[in-house]
């Protein structure tokens, strides 16, 4: 992707990349043979750009708030994606950062705001309220049966006032979720493979108990925020 128009094979060709335009072809033959197509899906690039929602991203320059599109329990995080010069992966520079389509996205110049919003979305008291609003399905909870989809819930149901630079309570919040993404990175620097490799259920559980004070408080404010009842900060349930 490149100033929000994707390339293909012939464009990767005139580029001089014939590495890249080998390995799209490739996968448009792969396509060709697998997939189903419809009148608002006939290639790859255009299931890959469905309803624009990748060409619509800025890879950087903007704060990314993502939370997940399905599971049992709501998470959020703010990527910055401000500056993506010092950014590696596999020793490799990496040029930006889009999401993927299980991934809700919002893109914002404001810290504030990405903030404000991911500490909202990460109160128990929210996930708890969206529960009746989820469908169901065979997997998920402890017991099966458990909570599936999120989609758009929490915005549907709940009345999530927009950031306001000027409301103490939004200010808060941002600083708590900013405080809580600090140490989660510092969690993540100083733990060794094993704790890594755990279950990403029981990994999240591992540190949410680490961050309990703080979200104690994101959900006394984001209860008072939008209304509703105190919900326990940590929950024993090992998908959480």
């Amino acid at each position: 992707m490149k100033d929000g128009e994707l390339l293909d094979a012939d464009d990767a060709t005139r580029k001089g990349k014939t590495g890249l335009a080998d390995w799209l072809r490739k996968a448009e033959r792969e396509w060709k043979l697998r997939a189903k197509t419809s009148e608002r899906i006939r290639s790859i690039y255009e299931r890959l750009d469905y309803d624009g929602n990748l060409t619509a991203q800025s890879p950087t320059g903007v704060y990314k708030l993502l939370y997940n599109t399905s599971g049992t329990h709501l998470c959020a995080c703010v990527v910055d994606a401000k500056d993506v010069s010092h950014w590696q992966v596999d020793d490799l520079p990496v040029q930006g950062f889009v999401a993927d389509t299980k991934t809700y996205w919002l893109e914002t110049k404001s810290e504030g705001e990405a903030h404000y919003l991911c500490a909202v979305l990460n109160a128990p008291c929210v996930d708890e309220f969206i529960k009746p609003f989820q469908s169901k399905g065979a997997f998920g909870a402890q017991s099966g049966r458990g909570e599936r989809d999120i989609h758009r819930r929490p915005f549907e149901v709940l009345p999530i006032p927009l950031f306001n630079p000027r409301d103490g309570r939004h200010l808060k919040l941002a600083e708590l979720s900013k405080e809580c993404h600090e140490k989660v990175a510092q969690f993540v620097a100083n733990a060794d493979e094993r704790t890594l490799r755990q279950l990403i259920g029981r990994l999240r559980q591992q540190v949410r108990e680490m961050l309990s004070d703080d979200l104690s408080q994101i959900n006394q404010l984001v209860a008072e925020l939008v209304g509703l009842p105190l919900m326990p900060p940590i929950g024993s349930n090992p998908d959480r």
